[in-house]
């Protein structure tokens, strides 16, 4: 008779040896499958190499970073939170409400009212600045002028507060509310037993359509282009963040600097505080926290809402630094956080929960995905009709590769599996 014997290994093999190790294999069985398609050898690594050193891998690369953060701490406490996609899609809403309902007043004018205007903050000639503001909108002093729907229309939003305060209001409310939408599925966990990975990936689901409902209706813009796409109004240019000047990136300061400092938080939090002490400790030991008088269960949704705090604020970033309005999301497969929730899932995992490897694995995952772009860009388009690969379809299966190799690598580096007859 054979049976199959599974023990634990005293002493499992490095974590760093594994993530390195399910990179390089997932790379290579991705190269021998791209290659069954006539991708050459040389080509896929060329393409690795690019991906690694343009410099549009600066963005993906920030924002895994936040959200790999974000979701260490969840894990770190054996919180599964799957939602930061709709904690970013939540901070993207309260983000919107400062940007266009809070920090700005609009007007809508149209004909002689229009010039009369116009000619009241000092332009020397309405006509040509209405012709120009159909195309691109104009700024002139705090007024950011669209193009109306008729002749001589036109819509004026004017920037009512500081700039510096308005995004650091939009920041603290998407945190803010980052942070309750993580609190519920973390109290139904707490306190009814619902699991948090169904729970989760519900409210993602419902912040959608929620996204869907705001930019369609009380945030919904006045210029053309708003009202034909149900989509906000482009955001106030002097609320936008300012370029970071990186060549191939539209990266802004204010992204960078967001991301370093809600990194330092969190790695100072886990690693210096005795919160998150109990953080670690709930992941491993919660019998211990009980036993020492913490209370459990509001610990758990702590950690949720910490989770959902830079989830969100990571959401306002993304509004302020890239999208720069909110439009209704028609497909799911392309939601306006650029699926990095749900990336971030991988880099927390790469970086088996160790805080400080979480930049080094968003590095390794940005790359990634910039190279199954370029692999996208250099496919004939006979070859990607025949297989259906597209950039994403590239990314997924690097990056599902990676993942599964990485799973199959813990088991055996945790786990000593021996055939007994």
């Amino acid at each position: 008779m054979v049976s199959i014997v599974v023990t634990r290994r005293v002493k499992p093999y490095p974590p760093v040896l594994v993530s390195i190790l399910a990179i390089v294999i997932g790379v290579l069985l991705t190269g021998l499958v791209l290659l069954g398609f006539g991708v050459p050898m040389d080509t896929y690594f060329a393409a690795i190499f690019g991906g690694f050193t343009s410099g549009q891998i600066m963005r993906p690369l920030v924002y895994l970073i936040l959200i790999g953060s974000a979701l260490t701490i969840a894990f770190k406490g054996a919180m599964w939170n799957i939602g930061a996609e709709g904690q970013m899609i939540i901070g993207m809403i309260l983000a919107g409400v400062v940007a266009y309902l809070i920090a700005t007043s609009v007007m809508v004018l149209s004909g002689n009212d229009a010039i009369q205007f116009l000619k009241s903050i000092g332009v020397q000639n309405p006509q040509q600045l209405i012709m120009l503001a159909k195309s691109e909108p104009q700024l002139i002093g705090t007024y950011y002028i669209y193009g109306g729907k008729g002749v001589n229309a036109i819509v004026v939003r004017n920037l009512t507060m500081s700039p510096i305060a308005a995004q650091l209001l939009a920041l603290f409310l998407a945190a803010i509310f980052g942070g309750l939408w993580a609190a519920i599925p973390g109290s139904l966990k707490s306190y009814l037993g619902v699991d948090e990975v169904a729970s989760t990936l519900i409210m993602n689901y419902i912040a959608y359509y929620f996204f869907n409902y705001s930019a369609s209706t009380y945030l919904l813009g006045y210029s053309i282009q708003a009202r034909d796409f149900y989509r906000t109004d482009q955001l106030h240019a002097l609320l936008q963040y300012p370029q970071a000047g990186i060549p191939d990136s539209t990266i802004t300061w204010p992204e960078i600097w967001i991301a370093i400092i809600a990194f330092v938080a969190v790695a100072f939090m886990l690693n210096y505080t005795s919160l998150g002490v109990r953080v670690k400790v709930l992941g491993s030991n919660p019998d211990a926290l009980r036993a020492a008088g913490v209370n459990v269960k509001r610990l758990a949704v702590i950690i949720m809402v910490m989770s959902g705090i830079v989830a969100g604020i990571a959401g306002a970033a993304l509004l302020f630094g890239n999208l720069l309005k909110l439009e209704a999301i028609k497909n799911v497969m392309a939601p306006p956080t650029q699926s990095f929730g749900y990336t971030g899932i991988l880099v927390s995992w790469i970086a088996m929960l160790e805080i400080y490897a979480v930049p080094p694995a968003a590095f390794i995952v940005a790359g990634l995905q910039r190279t199954g772009r370029n692999i996208e860009a250099i496919l004939p388009s006979a070859t990607k009709q025949a297989i259906g690969f597209s950039g994403p379809g590239v990314m997924m299966l690097l990056i599902g590769t990676v993942l599964l190799t990485y799973i199959i690598l813990r088991v055996i580096s945790e786990y000593s599996i021996r055939i007994k007859r």
